[in-house]
């Protein structure tokens, strides 16, 4: 059997991420109703992935998915069907004509590693034995891009059709519920073949697509707190965008200024935009569970991508960033976050032994000067640990713990322990006492450490320290044995670097 990776290899074009000059071009303003514009209502696209479904007879129930020659290998056991479909993920938003999108990290994300499930009941194979099913993505460096262009608009035709290839740039790796953020680049046309799959139509060149333009959104009008929420939900009639409308109610809490408003958002609306008029404030990410009587949905403010831009900019110098997203609107910010304390650093790690010679991948820790790596690593453990604590605690108010081990896979025994935990600090005499002091700085939020992986042929990344300050910034190989940590004084400039680093490897 010839797989599908074989066939894919030899119908999708892969383009290389070499971006050219963009002629401007007259862009499209007509308006929807009196504040939402065609142009803004194209620039929300569909974001899809490629996934490829095995049903195999005969693997063991400890079988770990890996490849063999490029190819899936599954040993002796038999492949039933093989299968291939464009899966809706999310959403995302063209912010620039050169087609830079923002969406979010678990939209980027969602099928980054394959998915095995043994099928229950009578589901057997020729062989008597008993069929899983294997779910990959052979491609999850890119995604496919759904759109509907301004022309059909004015037609009256608002279905998206898949039109592009989008490249993923960069995005949250250890995304969480405090930064969930990615950038893609559109890079190449394609279209469904007659099989249902994409086969790209080359590189594109001098676009010049819709895309949104931005607003502040911590200097929204008082008297008009309408907003309206654009994406791809996937219910109702999956190719055309859903537009809910709501109510901007303010921000989390004195600390975060992730945004909260009432507009109806529900799964593939993550990565779609918030809109305050006709103007990009901020990408629907969340729902708050815990208020059933209103919708309440949470939007990452786009301040939040500053750094993330920056950075894509530091290692894609081609890339054409946005206009109008101004570096002061952080202070407008109500929040008390530390990033509107920080600056950009930007960092390129070569060997120390041959300086010519890029180390292309690692991970990197931004951590105070009183502490060392050793610290960083522990805390960073014991926090994992405490933030699993509390989300499992979070659940058990909705579900049952034999509900949500169901759900979850997670041990009875362990979910147990959170059952009757209502309060962060009941955690503590949890702990062993010797880590209780990296509890405290947990709860405190005291404790201060970035992390970026390094996954650049040129050995580029780009971290925040805060202002005005030194810092500790230590490089740990892929494998833990080599670390090296050296010392960042920054001053008071947003953007700041580009340090060459030797580093032992």
């Amino acid at each position: 059997m010839t797989s599908f990776g074989t066939k894919m290899k030899k119908t999708l074009f892969f383009v290389i991420l070499t971006l050219s000059c963009i002629h401007p071009v007259l862009a499209q303003t007509e308006h929807e109703g009196d504040w939402f514009s065609a142009e803004t209502l194209s620039s929300v696209v569909k974001l899809s992935s490629l996934l490829v479904t095995y049903d195999v007879e005969g693997l063991p129930r400890d079988y770990t998915y890996h490849t063999k020659g490029g190819e899936p290998d599954f040993g002796d056991a038999l492949v039933v069907s093989e299968s291939a479909e464009l899966t809706h993920v999310g959403t995302g938003v063209i912010i620039t004509k050169e087609g830079l999108i923002i969406s979010n990290a678990h939209v980027t994300r969602a099928y980054i590693e394959p998915t095995i499930q043994e099928l229950k009941g009578s589901k057997v194979g020729p062989n008597g034995k008993p069929i899983t099913r294997v779910i990959i993505n052979p491609f999850t460096n890119i995604m496919f891009v759904g759109m509907v262009d301004a022309n059909r608009l004015e037609r009256g035709d608002d279905a998206q059709k898949l039109k592009y290839i989008a490249y993923i740039l960069e995005d949250d790796a250890n995304y969480n519920n405090s930064r969930d953020r990615a950038v893609l680049q559109i890079l190449s046309e394609c279209h469904l073949g007659a099989n249902g799959v994409p086969v790209s139509d080359g590189k594109v060149e001098n676009l010049n697509l819709p895309h949104a333009k931005f607003g502040n959104p911590f200097r929204t009008s008082f008297t008009d707190r309408k907003v309206r929420a654009m994406g791809f939900p996937g219910t109702g009639d999956p190719n055309r965008s859903a537009r809910t409308s709501g109510e901007l109610l303010g921000y989390e809490d004195e600390k975060t200024s992730k945004i909260l408003h009432t507009s109806y958002i529900s799964g593939g609306n993550s990565g779609g935009g918030l809109f305050h008029k006709d103007a990009l404030i901020g990408i629907n990410t969340w729902d708050k569970l815990q208020n059933k009587s209103r919708p309440v949905a949470i939007a990452q403010p786009v301040t939040y991508w500053f750094d993330l831009l920056s950075k894509v900019k530091w290692i894609y110098p081609g890339i054409e960033l946005p206009d109008g997203l101004m570096l002061d609107w952080i202070d407008d910010d109500p929040g008390k976050e530390n990033y509107k304390d920080e600056v950009q650093v930007f960092l390129k790690f070569v060997s120390d032994s041959n300086k010519n010679i890029p180390v292309t991948s690692g991970k990197i820790y931004a951590h105070r000067v009183d502490t060392d790596i050793d610290d960083v690593l522990t805390y960073i453990s014991v926090a994992k640990d405490l933030n699993e604590g509390m989300m499992i605690s979070y659940w058990l108010q909705y579900y049952t713990v034999d509900e949500f081990v169901k759900e979850s896979g997670y041990n009875k025994a362990y979910v147990e322990l959170f059952k009757s935990v209502t309060d962060e600090k009941q955690l503590r005499d949890m702990i062993r006492p010797e880590l209780r002091p990296y509890f405290d700085e947990w709860y405190n939020g005291t404790f201060y450490c970035k992390t970026v992986d390094l996954k650049d042929e040129d050995g580029k990344t780009a971290i925040s320290v805060p202002k005005d300050s030194k810092t500790h910034i230590t490089f740990v190989s892929d494998d833990g044995n080599a670390k090296t940590t050296f010392t960042f004084t920054s001053d008071s400039d947003y953007f700041q670097g580009r340090f060459t680093i030797p580093v032992k490897q």
